[in-house]
C-alpha cells in the first residue's frame, strides 16, 4: 500500500464529528476503506467517518458521507452544517446562503456570518420520513412508528425514520449508560449478507421446524470465533502462527475490527454445559463475550510466537464490507448454565504453539 499525504480538517456539529477532506484541491481514493481506518478513535483520526467535500455541476458544491464502517450514507444534517462553515471560511464560497448537492437532493444551508465568521449554520432537512419502504426498514404497515420488538431478554419499542439517513430510534426509561448496545444478543435481528451466513440462519430455522414435528427439545448454540488446536491452515489464528514460526513475511489489514475469538477448548466445555443445563427453546450465544481490535490478537500472536518479528499490519487492504465488530452476548449462556470462558486469548496462543512444534516433529 503506498502512502500519499492528505490534508483534512476535523469538525462537528453537536458532538456529531467528521474527517473533512477539500476534494476540490486534492484526491481521495478508495474512501471505504480510509473511513474505517480514520475513524477508529483507538488507531486513527478518530470520528463519525470521513465527509468529501467536492465540485458540483448543479450546486455550490457536493458532498459524500461515508459512516465508520466504511458504508457510503445519503447525508448527514450536523455534517452538511460544518460544510456550510467550512466552504465560506476556507473554500472561497462567500455566501450566506450555500447550495449543498447530497445523495437525499439539494440542501439549501443558512450562514449566520459575524466579522467574517460563521457563527451559525441552519439547513432545512425537510420532512421526515416514516414510511418502512422509503427509510428502508423491514416493518409492516404505512409508518414504522412505535414498532415492538424482542431484544436482550425485553420487549422494546421503537421508530425509524429517515432523515437523509435510515435511525433506529428507541426511547430508554433507564441510564443509556447502562446499556451494553455494542454486544450482539441472541435477538438481535437476522440479516445475514453473505451465502454463509443465509445458509447458517436457513439451518437454524429448518432444525427447529424438524425438532417440533420429530416432538424433540431445540437449542441453538450460535457460535462466534473459535480458534484453537486442529484449527483450519487458512484461518488468521493459524495463518499468523505459521508464518511467525517460521520467520516469513506477514501481511495483515489495518486490524482495526473488534473480534470476540473463544478458545477451543472452552467452546467445548460450553456445547457440554448447553447439552447439561440448556433450556428447551433457547439461542445461546458462544464466545467470549469480550471484543478488542484484530490487530491486538495479532501482537500477541507474535510475542507467543516471535516477538522479535515486525507484524505486517497494514499491507493488506479490506475486504468488501468487512464485519468491523463483534461481540457475543453471553449473559444467557452464563444464567442458564453456569459457563465462564477459562481461557485467555495468550493462554490459548501458547497451547496452539506446543502443539504445533509436537505436530511438526
Amino acid at each position: 500500500m503506498q502512502n500519499k499525504t492528505l490534508h483534512f480538517t476535523k469538525m462537528h456539529g453537536c458532538g456529531n464529528d467528521y474527517i473533512y477532506f477539500n476534494c476540490f484541491e486534492e484526491t481521495v481514493e478508495n474512501p471505504e476503506e480510509l473511513s474505517i481506518r480514520l475513524s477508529d478513535r483507538h488507531f486513527g483520526v478518530g470520528g463519525d467517518g470521513i465527509v468529501l467535500i467536492c465540485p458540483s455541476k448543479t450546486a455550490d458544491a457536493r458532498m459524500r458521507m461515508f459512516n465508520a464502517d466504511g458504508s457510503e450514507g445519503k447525508m448527514c444534517g450536523n455534517a452538511t452544517r460544518c460544510i456550510g462553515k467550512y466552504l465560506y471560511e476556507r473554500g472561497g464560497v462567500r455566501k450566506d446562503v450555500i447550495t449543498l448537492e447530497t445523495l437525499s437532493g439539494i440542501k439549501t444551508l443558512r450562514l449566520t456570518v459575524e466579522d467574517g465568521v460563521v457563527s451559525s449554520v441552519q439547513v432545512d432537512m425537510g420532512a421526515p420520513v416514516l414510511e418502512p419502504a422509503l427509510i428502508p426498514v423491514k416493518l409492516p404497515g404505512e409508518r414504522a412508528v412505535n414498532a415492538t420488538a424482542l431484544l436482550a431478554g425485553a420487549t422494546r419499542t421503537f421508530s425509524c425514520v429517515s432523515m437523509g439517513n435510515p435511525h433506529c430510534v428507541l426511547f430508554c426509561q433507564q441510564d443509556i449508560d447502562t446499556l451494553d448496545l455494542e454486544k450482539i444478543g441472541p435477538d438481535a435481528p437476522e440479516h445475514p449478507t453473505t451465502a454463509y451466513g443465509t445458509s447458517k440462519l436457513a439451518a437454524g430455522k429448518l432444525s427447529k421446524l424438524l425438532c417440533k414435528e420429530l416432538g424433540m427439545e431445540w437449542i441453538w448454540p450460535r457460535i462466534f470465533s473459535v480458534y484453537g488446536i486442529y484449527d483450519k491452515e487458512s484461518t488468521m489464528v493459524m495463518t499468523a502462527l505459521r508464518q511467525f514460526l517460521a520467520g516469513e513475511e506477514t501481511a495483515f489489514t489495518p486490524g482495526e475490527q473488534e473480534w470476540d475469538y473463544l478458545y477451543s477448548r472452552d467452546a467445548g466445555n460450553a456445547f457440554y454445559l448447553i447439552g447439561e443445563k440448556g433450556k428447551d427453546g433457547s439461542i445461546y450465544c458462544v464466545g467470549s463475550g469480550k471484543a478488542k481490535p484484530l490487530r491486538e490478537y495479532i501482537y500477541q500472536i507474535r510475542d507467543a510466537a516471535a516477538p522479535d518479528a515486525t507484524p505486517g499490519i497494514g499491507k493488506k487492504a479490506y475486504g468488501t464490507q468487512p464485519v468491523m465488530h463483534l461481540c457475543a452476548d453471553i449473559s444467557s449462556l452464563k444464567n442458564d448454565t453456569g459457563f465462564e470462558p477459562a481461557y485467555e486469548f495468550s493462554s490459548g496462543i501458547r497451547e496452539m504453539i506446543r502443539w504445533m512444534k509436537e505436530r511438526d516433529k
